[in-house]
């Protein structure tokens, strides 16, 4: 490889595949038939407690019917809790996590904490601050932008 760059574009997307492969592990370990999606949710509430259904939409970029679903079934299932407050005059459902989803995400952060240590330790040189702002904008990059350059690709190929 010609670039130090490409080597931590291979190496996050190694990360990636064994953190999910840690979250399957969670879910199986709390008894719970938990998707990855529903376990970061889990992780997320728990450093964000009284996150709305709309915060959460804005910041994964999930249709709010979609978020909303995922929700009501955390919720079934005791890991979280809806509590409903005034703020501003304006009445907003908190998002709150239960026990139950104390334990799922208390394990999920541990993890995440080994493997951006282990990336830190591959890739010493490089600032936190920089590489944090690079991935806030790559996962801001819009789905159309994504599809239009894999056809150009394709494009390319087959002429």
């Amino acid at each position: 490889m010609e670039n130090i760059s490409e080597h931590l574009i291979f190496d996050l997307f190694i990360c990636q595949r064994k953190f999910e492969q840690a979250l399957k592990q969670i879910a199986k370990t709390f008894g719970a038939s938990k998707n990855n999606l529903e376990i970061i949710f889990l992780t997320y509430l728990y450093k964000n407690p009284g996150i709305t259904q709309y915060d959460l939409c804005t910041k994964f970029d999930i249709e709010r019917s979609h978020i909303n679903k995922i929700i009501k079934k955390l919720e079934a299932e005791k890991f979280l809790e809806m509590k409903g407050t005034v703020h501003l005059g304006l009445f907003r459902k908190e998002i709150y996590l239960t026990k139950r989803g104390i334990d799922v995400a208390g394990p999920t952060l541990e993890i995440m904490k080994k493997f951006k240590n282990d990336i830190f330790k591959r890739h010493p040189l490089m600032d936190f601050h920089g590489f944090a702002s690079n991935v806030n904008l790559l996962s801001r990059v819009s789905k159309e932008d994504v599809t239009e350059t894999v056809n150009n690709s394709l494009l390319l190929h087959i002429k």
